[in-house]
């Protein structure tokens, strides 16, 4: 018979420490990772209705990217646990899947002259609620709110550029990364 000691005693020290939302760029190989408490001894992991094992090795644990490709956008449950001297231990984080990038479009970026190189304000559209825009004018960039589907930039200082083309980019990143 064969039996363990704990010197600290109490409930072994498990969670899961990193649990991102779930993108279009990480769907196809999601890593979740955690603490552990008994290496050499596994530690099953479910993401939404995905369930993997890992090995617990040095205190610690983690997914080798999962593919969640097929569980639907919204919230998703991570789960983690681990049969520790016959007690079982746990812990649980809510994850988002969002995998639709917000939609942008620049409706409005009139050529650049005299009159409005001090303070230039292209405009567009953008997907409200999805983060800030970033709106590059040449190498002068400037942040802009999207507001009711809508974002104009504010008066840009593009005196400084060269004539000729300048590109005009607009670009909305959200909170899972889209």
């Amino acid at each position: 018979f064969v039996t363990s000691k704990s010197a600290g005693g109490g409930t072994p020290v498990f969670a899961i420490t990193s649990a991102p939302a779930i993108s279009l760029s990480n769907q196809a190989s999601y890593t979740v990772s955690g603490t552990c408490a008994a290496s050499g001894s596994n530690v099953t992991v479910v993401v939404g209705s995905l369930a993997a094992s890992v090995p617990c090795n040095g205190g610690t644990w983690s997914t080798a990217g999962l593919d969640v490709r097929g569980l639907p956008d919204g919230a998703v449950l991570v789960t983690a646990s681990q049969t520790v001297d016959g007690a079982v231990v746990s812990s649980s984080q809510n994850a988002v899947k969002d995998t639709v990038a917000p939609v942008v479009s620049i409706g409005m970026a009139p050529s650049i002259d005299t009159s409005n190189q001090g303070a230039y304000s292209p405009a567009g559209s953008c997907t409200s609620g999805d983060g800030t825009m970033t709106v590059k004018v040449g190498t002068v960039q400037a942040a802009a709110a999207c507001i009711n589907g809508s974002w104009t930039a504010p008066g840009m200082d593009v005196r400084g550029l060269p004539d000729g083309a300048v590109a005009v980019t607009a670009s909305q990143t959200d909170q899972a990364g889209n």
